[in-house]
């Protein structure tokens, strides 16, 4: 069976691009009986196997795969949607945030693809509604873990040394939403700096990874890493390996306002690390939740989670083989 999947793969890193990106290193490296090759859009280069190829061999591949896999968000989805069907491919169409910015378009993606697949279905079925196609909808978690170990760089372990415990998160852009970051940097930073200051926490650094360099600029973060009680904010703005930054840290933090299947939050369960997320969206089984928004809430539960009230039992699955499986279905 052959799948041209339509989507990006790092660079940049992004929740997305490293869901497609990992799904097909699975792909690559299991005897799952499917040849796959990602057409990144953004780059114009097609990646099969260890090689990067041009246009054509998109073209090439595109007219003998079996499925057409999109994972665009951007208009363009519709002109991939019509074109595969135009060429009777099967059409496999993934969401992956819980909003539907374009219902019209949603709908029509939902009309005319063979297989949907939602990361998180939460606030999406009356978008659907009014069309027979729930049958075809799958609610299947981004999440696939990374089949490669990585190693995080020295300058940054040096920074982390002298700290006992670790609070991480992450962000890919500096996107505002009625007046408010999306992912909340400024707000974690500020409860952090308040549990400092009120003597809530100690010896503990809060580490922002921001390899899109969003807020470089925002704060002065050198005076940052010396707050009171031995706490401080590093500020990391290289690319980083964020899996295994979620290893080293005693809980992670997704203070975003709205949101998809945050592969951070899924991540950071399957490693058995406490997350704290916002109940912006259905978050999964063993998250520690806080009210978005609601600075005060967050507070008391990064500290409780810092006293190791919070465990993660929850075991995590790997949901590449759920893809593999609506792939094998819709060949019969």
């Amino acid at each position: 069976m052959k799948v041209f999947v339509l989507g990006v793969i790092p660079p940049p890193i992004g929740g997305v691009s490293v869901h497609v990106k990992r799904f097909f290193d699975f792909c690559n490296e299991n005897s799952t009986g499917i040849e796959i090759a990602i057409f990144d859009y953004k780059k114009k280069k097609v990646f099969f196997g260890p090689f990067k190829k041009g246009i054509h061999y998109a073209l090439w591949f595109f007219l003998r795969s079996n499925i057409v896999h999109i994972h665009i968000s951007s208009g363009l989805k519709v002109f991939a949607l019509l074109v595969s069907k135009l060429f009777l491919k099967k059409v496999v169409y993934t969401h992956h945030n819980s909003i539907v910015s374009n219902p019209h378009l949603f709908r029509f993606m939902c009309k005319y693809s063979d297989e949907i697949v939602l990361v998180n279905s939460e606030n999406i079925s009356e978008s659907i509604g009014g069309i027979n196609s729930k049958k075809k909808v799958h609610e299947v978690p981004a999440f696939i873990p990374k089949s490669h170990k990585a190693s995080l760089p020295l300058e940054l372990l040096g920074s982390l040394g002298g700290f006992g415990d670790i609070i991480s998160t992450n962000c890919s852009s500096g996107r505002i939403i009625d007046d408010e970051e999306v992912y909340g940097i400024s707000r974690l930073v500020a409860v952090f700096q308040e549990a400092a200051s009120g003597r809530l926490i100690e010896n503990t650094a809060l580490l922002i990874c921001d390899p899109s360099r969003s807020y470089n600029d925002c704060f002065n973060w050198s005076s940052l890493y010396n707050l009171k009680n031995g706490n401080g904010v590093i500020y990391w703005s290289d690319d980083v390996d964020f899996s295994e930054v979620i290893c080293r840290s005693t809980c992670t933090v997704r203070a975003t306002i709205t949101d998809g299947d945050s592969l951070s939050v899924r991540e950071s369960l399957y490693y058995k690390v406490p997350v704290i997320a916002s109940d912006v969206v259905k978050r999964p089984q063993g998250t520690v939740l806080y009210r978005v928004k609601d600075d005060l809430d967050l507070m008391h539960k990064i500290v409780a989670t810092l006293k190791g009230q919070c465990v993660v039992s929850t075991p995590h699955k790997n949901f590449a083989y759920d893809i593999i499986d609506i792939y094998y279905d819709l060949g019969k």
